[in-house]
């Protein structure tokens, strides 16, 4: 009572129930404020709307429809459930709970940010320096991707505080998620040879990068997804006993770059047409080709010449599997794509095909990139003889290869493939 008269505990700032407690419990506690002559009782409300079936009925026994809540947290965990409910609309609108739909959400969301943790913790192991503990802000990462997936996670971070200081739930939950997709499917993906390569400050730069990435996002997770973010935050070693009891993440006004994520949206733009061009001409993108074209209204701002032009160009060529990207001014948002495959261009293709079914074959076996093999590659196919001699220590790294054996007894498990119309035996050995 104290605390209310002296306004210290009084008003609420806010106040959360379902739609039916409008003339319930909202009203109640105005006409009681009223009555003792108070201001209103709550600064904000958080209006929740009813669940209802798939089809939008309401739950009811007799019509057999009812979900039980408790056995969908068993099965997919309250987490899942509640960022689900947090998502799907906004508060105030009924929802549609649809099991299928939840069951996507787990995959695309919970379960990319636990194989982006799984990968870190693959690569960073034991051997990961004291500066992983270190503020990012400290580091000063140059790398383009670095720098470019920093500027989103600081520019989520301003997005999710201001909307959650302005009471707003799905806007900051899905930008999340989308931050979440961008860090697996663009960032992690383009980075994987920089965690796997030869330069140690690069690939440490990467690690940090990447687990700061981690822990910022189960941070601002933590509201919505307590179970998961202690979780990940407890593997990825918090310095704190429990991330609730960790600061909330600031951004910091350096980091953000508006300009640098536009370029990488229209990098990413230019890649899908050309991979959508490929597709209509009919080349795989194992297959490299010599060069294509890309013209660009003249205010596009990766035609400017910038010191970064050259990363994304070189971005678009490792993307797209071309050799030669050409960025002319043109009127209309277009690509051309050199089709006419040299012999030379139909052998680098061919190694990378072998490459990606080596690996999957590594795979299939349960090896790790811990470790390495002997490849036995048995062909009578000149052109493949030729291409081995071009590309062999490429081809080698890119199969975490020891050495390549032609000749001699296939080993056990050896399988007979066609690649490129190209007959071969390929087998392999944990060394």
């Amino acid at each position: 009572k104290e605390k209310i008269d002296t306004g210290e505990g009084y008003p609420a700032d806010y106040i959360s129930e379902a739609i039916d407690q409008t003339r319930g419990w909202f009203y109640t506690l105005l006409a009681v404020a009223t009555l003792l002559e108070k201001e209103r009782p709550f600064k904000h409300v958080v209006c929740l709307g009813h669940v209802l079936d798939t089809k939008g009925k309401k739950m009811s026994k007799s019509l057999g429809n009812i979900i039980d809540p408790f056995a969908m947290m068993e099965k997919y965990g309250a987490d899942a459930v509640r960022w689900y409910m947090y998502t799907i609309n906004q508060p105030g609108e009924s929802k549609r709970f649809d099991e299928k739909a939840l069951d996507d959400m787990v995959k695309k969301v919970f379960l990319i940010l636990w194989n982006v943790y799984t990968f870190y913790e693959m690569f960073a192991g034991s051997s990961v320096s004291n500066t992983l503990r270190s503020p990012i802000s400290t580091l000063r990462p140059t790398h383009l991707l670095d720098r470019w997936i920093l500027s989103r996670l600081h520019s989520l971070v301003k997005q999710t505080t201001d909307d959650l200081e302005s009471y707003k739930i799905i806007e900051p939950a899905r930008a999340i998620a989308e931050f979440i997709n961008d860090l697996s499917t663009w960032y992690l993906r383009r980075s994987r040879d920089r965690f796997k390569g030869e330069d140690e400050q690069d690939k440490q730069l990467a690690l940090n990068t990447l687990r700061e990435c981690l822990l910022s996002t189960v941070q601002l997770m933590a509201p919505f997804t307590p179970f998961l973010s202690e979780h990940l935050y407890l593997k990825l070693g918090g310095q704190n006993e429990s991330v609730h009891l960790e600061a909330w993440p600031l951004y910091k006004e350096e980091f953000l770059d508006g300009v640098l994520i536009e370029r990488m949206g229209k990098t990413r733009s230019i890649i899908s047409r050309l991979l959508e061009r490929r597709l209509e001409v009919g080349i795989p993108v194992r297959q490299v080709l010599s060069q294509a074209k890309i013209f660009l209204p003249k205010e596009n701002s990766l035609l400017e010449k910038t010191s970064d032009q050259e990363a994304f160009i070189d971005l678009i060529k490792d993307e797209a599997n071309i050799k030669e990207i050409v960025l002319e001014c043109g009127d209309d948002y277009k690509v051309e794509l050199d089709i006419n495959l040299t012999p030379e261009l139909i052998r680098e293709g061919t190694i990378r095909e072998l490459t990606r079914r080596i690996n999957t074959m590594r795979k299939d076996a349960g090896l790790t990139i811990e470790d390495r093999i002997e490849l036995f590659l048995q062909t009578d196919e000149e052109e493949v003889k030729i291409a081995l001699e071009e590309h062999r220590q490429t081809f080698l790294n890119g199969v975490l290869a020891t050495t390549l054996r032609m000749e001699g007894e296939a080993p056990d498990g050896s399988q007979a493939m066609r690649t490129n119309d190209f007959d071969l035996i390929i087998g392999i050995e944990k060394k």
